[in-house]
């Protein structure tokens, strides 16, 4: 399906600005580079960067950010165990007035590159051992675009483009490919599965746009996995018809929420997505800003992903493959490549643990 592709640090080249409290300019310090060295020795030693309570720390803290006003610093786990706190951000924008396009709260996720590379960090030591932090962004546009975002369609209009994307794609000879590789390298299974997508892109952004249909197919791919999936019921099986979908994407607005709801497909806020990752999960994630994969690896095994093939030298890019990535394919899963979309500007590989393969 169409993607956004690999390492883009933001969809349509708007550029994404955040706020954190620090200041990203000054040179990082001598406690920084100890601590910085300290991470990557931790996660040598088979540190979790992103463990389950870290992630429920995070949510706790997204959520107070929802419930209060007014909140001057944030606290939450670092990969130590320790509980850390830095000032919350400041929420104008560079000309000091309040942010139009905000995503607030909105949280940053650093993969073990960026927590280790001094070039890609700022140089705060308190804040070495967050492997994410909650940041304030909003999109900034081109000067001849209009401010904010493109007008969105009303929820009938959306709707329509979401059943006529839907019902293009199960007329492909995609579609064909897809249910067919589901049902070879997929194992029947005794317990129900599930579907978590990441990073699929807001649906009602830029009306008509290559933004708004690759959005589109993105999910409605996931909706014919979920059906797919949905027929792998051993014969002792559960007997529930439909295979539950979570998707998780900061940027989604309320019109999107809506009708994701209305096609069936749960919208889960960050990070709660990645809280439904476990062993009956079957994770989607096509050309993501963040570091899906090693979130996966530190989080458990999956039943399966559907992602981007990894390329040796992806490490500067927003979704790198860390060595524990790397080594949890090698010893659990079974790849094969996912068909080919015309639209699709990036290979996609279906990696199957082994216990599930059929490869």
């Amino acid at each position: 399906m169409p993607d956004e592709g690999e390492g883009q640090a933001a969809p349509d080249d708007r550029v994404l600005e955040g706020e954190t409290g620090q200041d990203f300019g000054d040179e990082p310090s001598q406690d920084f580079e100890s601590e910085v060295k300290q991470v990557g020795k931790m996660y040598d030693d088979g540190v979790l960067i992103f463990s389950r309570e870290g992630l429920q720390s995070i949510a706790h803290e997204v959520q107070r950010c929802r419930d209060e006003s007014g909140i001057h610093t944030l606290a939450h786990l670092a990969i130590d165990g320790n509980i850390v706190e830095y000032p919350a951000p400041q929420r104008r924008d560079k000309y000091g007035q309040t942010k139009t396009n905000e995503i607030w709260p909105y949280v940053w996720y650093r993969s073990i590159e960026e927590m280790t590379e001094l070039g890609f960090i700022f140089g705060d030591a308190k804040m070495a051992r967050l492997s994410a932090h909650i940041s304030s962004v909003y999109w900034e546009t081109d000067e001849d675009e209009p401010p904010g975002l493109a007008p969105s369609s009303p929820a009938q209009d959306l709707r329509r483009r979401f059943d006529e994307t839907r019902s293009g794609w199960e007329a492909s000879e995609h579609y064909s490919q897809v249910k067919k590789l589901i049902a070879s390298a997929i194992k029947p299974v005794t317990h129900r599965l599930k579907l978590v997508g990441f990073a699929c892109g807001v649906i009602d952004q830029y009306e008509s746009s290559a933004m708004q249909h690759r959005a589109l197919a993105q999910h409605v791919m996931l909706t014919g996995i979920r059906s797919f999936l949905s027929s792998l019921s051993a014969p002792d099986g559960p007997s529930t018809p439909e295979v539950q979908c979570y998707v998780q994407d900061p940027s989604n607005t309320d019109l999107s929420k809506q009708v994701l709801h209305a096609s069936g497909l749960t919208v889960l806020d960050d990070p709660m997505g990645f809280l439904e990752v476990d062993e009956h999960s079957v994770v989607v994630s096509i050309a993501p800003d963040v570091p899906i994969k090693q979130i996966v690896a530190d989080l458990g095994r999956p039943a399966a992903m559907i992602w981007n093939e990894i390329h040796e030298d992806d490490a500067r890019s927003t979704d790198p493959a860390s060595s524990r990535v790397k080594e949890m394919l090698a010893r659990d899963y079974v790849g094969v490549d996912f068909p080919h979309h015309e639209d699709a500007a990036n290979k996609l590989v279906l990696w199957v643990r082994k216990d599930l393969a059929l490869l």
